[in-house]
């Protein structure tokens, strides 16, 4: 089941509290392996607020300047 979605082997494991909110972390059955629902995105270990830097990225594509 090693890298299937959806075959019940990740499971929910708490919640941790950042800047900008509440995270949810999660378990591999399989694996063992502890991750959060940031893993893999650009909001990744990043301690700059959500909000931030969504407005950022917004100014970007319309190709105004930070």
């Amino acid at each position: 089941m090693y890298g299937i979605a959806g075959k019940g082997n990740v499971l929910g494991n708490g919640t941790y509290n950042t800047k900008s909110g509440r995270v949810q972390k999660y378990i591999c059955r399989t694996c063992g392996r502890v991750f959060c629902s940031r893993t893999n995105t650009a909001f990744y270990d990043l301690r700059t607020e959500e909000e931030k830097i969504l407005l950022a990225l917004k100014l970007v594509l319309k190709g105004m300047s930070l």
